[in-house]
C-alpha cells in the first residue's frame, strides 16, 4: 500500500482550523511543538477504554503523530498498570473509583471519506465492518 500523507495546507482545512491557525500565529509557528487532536475516546460502563486516530482515504499519520500516539499509549499503559487498573477521579467534589481495562491507542483507516462507503483497517490490518463494530464495543 502506498503511504499517503496530507499536504501541509490540508491539515488547516478541517474543523479545527481556527485552533491550528491560532497556535501557529500565537506560539511562533509551532516549530518546537507537535499539536494533534485525538479523534476518538471510547469508554464503556465496564471500564474498557480505547483511543482512536482516524484517517480517511487510507492516509497514514505523520511521523510526529505516530510518535505522539506511541508516547501517549505507553504513558497510559504504564500509569494504569502502576495504579493496578484502579483509578480515582473527582467530579464536582465527588470521588469516583473506576477499574480501567485499556485497549490501546488504535489507528483506524477508512478507504474513503465516509464510514458508510469505506473498507477499514485497524493498526494496518484489514478488518470487516462487523469485526470493527465488535472491537469498538469491546466484544472481542
Amino acid at each position: 500500500m502506498t503511504k499517503k500523507t496530507y499536504p501541509a495546507t490540508k491539515a488547516l482545512e478541517h474543523y479545527d482550523a481556527d485552533f491550528y491557525h491560532w497556535t501557529i500565529g500565537k506560539l511562533g509557528g509551532c516549530f518546537d511543538l507537535w499539536i494533534q487532536d485525538i479523534d476518538g475516546l471510547i469508554r464503556d460502563r465496564h471500564g474498557n477504554l480505547m483511543l482512536l486516530e482516524i484517517k480517511r482515504r487510507d492516509y497514514t499519520p505523520k511521523p510526529y503523530q505516530e510518535r505522539n500516539m506511541a508516547l501517549l499509549d505507553e504513558i497510559l499503559r504504564a500509569g494504569i498498570d502502576q495504579l493496578g487498573g484502579v483509578v480515582k477521579i473527582t467530579i464536582n467534589g465527588k470521588t469516583e473509583t473506576h477499574t480501567i481495562r485499556y485497549h490501546g491507542f488504535k489507528l483506524l483507516q477508512l478507504s474513503g471519506e465516509s464510514f458508510n462507503d469505506s473498507t477499514f483497517t485497524i493498526d494496518g490490518k484489514p478488518i470487516s465492518t462487523e469485526d470493527l463494530i465488535k472491537l469498538l464495543r469491546f466484544e472481542n
